[in-house]
């Protein structure tokens, strides 16, 4: 064999055993936004899943102004992210149930979405997630994201 072809051998070899590692996606806040008032977060290392279960507490809208999330708002992301910070999509969801009033927002359901994308940054705390609605009030506000 030569050369050439040994060094490629070693780089597929390389790019196909490496392991895969969450990357930051680079997303920048802006509204519309959720701000949330208390967040619980879990990981199971043998399930590989991540639960974050908490309050949505204020939604700011397209036009910058912040409206309060009454009716027993909750918010719940379950996302199935293996030890090396690979996202399965499929059984990864967000749910926000709660009313804003001020908007006429009364189904219970503000949000629903699958997770369609993670990421992490390397310093810091901050999870990164892209995701695709499926309903709720807010849907339109947010779309396929």
């Amino acid at each position: 064999m030569g050369r050439r072809a040994k060094a490629l051998l070693l780089l597929l070899m390389g790019l196909f055993t490496a392991p895969a590692f969450a990357t930051p996606l680079g997303i920048q806040p802006s509204a519309p936004d959720l701000s949330v008032s208390f967040a619980s977060v879990s990981y199971d290392a043998t399930s590989h899943v991540l639960s974050i279960s908490g309050f949505p507490a204020t939604y700011k809208d397209a036009s910058d102004v912040s409206h309060p999330v009454d009716g027993g708002a909750t918010f719940s992301l379950t996302a199935l992210i293996d030890n090396s910070g690979v996202l399965t999509p499929s059984g990864s969801s967000l749910t926000i149930s709660g009313t804003i009033a001020a908007l006429g927002y009364n189904s219970g359901t503000l949000l629903a979405a699958d997770l369609t994308q993670f990421g992490f940054a390397t310093v810091g705390d901050t999870l990164e997630f892209y995701a695709s609605s499926t309903g709720g009030d807010l849907s339109t506000s947010y779309g396929a994201q």
